[in-house]
């Protein structure tokens, strides 16, 4: 038996037990079944489920024990809350006649759009995609693009592997195990005001969330978060674009915190702490716990050291405030180097 009388086949049982349409271009409907829906351009094979889900290919398998499909050939899987292709793809259907589950494999492309402004392109070697769940898992060489009203350009990460909550609005991307995660995010900033800088991420994994309240990034595993002369690490970063200037505002650091940053006079100042948040607007950094930090003051070889239990500094002025420590006191020890010698007039007798 050749494969377009198996399809056709496959049609007229499909419609008439299960009410799933599996079409045949130029196949004719028999008489008593339903009507086929519209063939797929360009003599593609196309299955509608009756939960909203189509699926065209060139070519497609169908098993009626399992409910399962093989479909090859420029897949297309489009349903109400997202829409993937790859080079083949099954499709697991439920008792019901839901989708159930798609894998798919080769040059994978998942998209979705949130709304008029916000849309993410997910890309890999393989996926998984699960309708009841809202859920999708992607492998291999994977790449995001994640568009928001609130950037000046999409923002592309690269990794491994990513996890999509395509109900939630939510995009995990884990490392490669050559590299980690990397991102630019280019904030809209206010209309008519100043383009912000852009901030540069990169860790294990990055997690974006997108959202009316403005998009949320979370970085974790070896983080850094870097914006013009300042730079933070932690075990977790986080921030907000606020969506009323669509600028950063507040990136909190939590756990292990290291914090550098340079000045407008050129000091630099060096703090470690247990938690940390970094004020981008008025340029305050403030550390709690075991706060211990250095501060290098421009042409001066030995730095101030403090010590204490918090320590707001304003990065910009270069000043800042010292409280608690050993004793409920803090403490700033200031290094000055030793002036040198002055060369005394050497004396007729060649005596100094």
């Amino acid at each position: 038996m050749t494969r377009a009388p198996i399809r056709l086949f496959l049609y007229l049982a499909a419609s008439a037990i299960a009410g799933l349409a599996l079409t045949a271009l130029g196949a004719p409907a028999p008489s008593g079944a339903p009507a086929p829906s519209p063939p797929a351009p360009g003599g593609r094979q196309k299955m509608e489920i009756p939960s909203g889900v189509t699926v065209q290919s060139d070519t497609f398998d169908w098993a009626f024990n399992t409910r399962r499909g093989e479909f090859r050939g420029n897949v297309e899987l489009e349903s109400a809350r997202a829409r993937m292709t790859a080079s083949q793809m099954t499709v697991q259907l439920s008792e019901e006649q839901d989708l159930q589950w798609a894998t798919a494999h080769g040059q994978v492309v998942l998209t979705q759009k949130q709304d008029e402004k916000t849309s993410i392109r997910a890309e890999g070697d393989a996926a998984e995609y699960r309708e009841a769940e809202r859920h999708a898992e992607l492998t291999g060489g994977v790449t995001i693009h994640y568009a928001a009203a609130d950037l000046a350009e999409p923002a592309v990460m690269r990794g491994e592997r990513a996890e999509m909550d395509l109900d939630k609005h939510v995009t995990v991307v884990h490392r490669t195990s050559a590299a980690p995660v990397t991102l630019v995010v280019k904030p809209l900033g206010k209309k008519g005001g100043p383009t912000p800088e852009p901030i540069d991420l990169r860790g294990d994994t990055v997690q974006v969330t997108g959202g009316a309240n403005g998009s949320e990034y979370v970085v974790t595993g070896n983080p850094v978060v870097t914006q013009g002369p300042t730079t933070l690490r932690a075990n977790r970063l986080r921030f907000q674009i606020n969506p009323e200037d669509n600028q950063v505002t507040t990136i909190y650091a939590e756990g292990d915190v290291v914090f550098d940053g340079k000045g407008s006079q050129g000091g630099r100042m060096h703090v470690t702490g247990r938690n940390g948040v970094y004020q981008r607007q008025t340029h305050l950094i403030t550390v709690t716990g075991d706060v211990a930090g250095r501060y290098f003051a421009p042409n001066r070889e030995q730095p101030d050291e403090l010590v204490g239990d918090r320590l707001v500094y304003d990065v910009e002025k270069e000043v800042g405030t010292v409280t608690g420590g050993p004793g409920g006191r803090a403490q700033v020890l200031k290094r000055v180097p030793p002036k040198k010698e002055e060369q005394k007039p050497a004396t007729p007798d060649g005596k100094k």
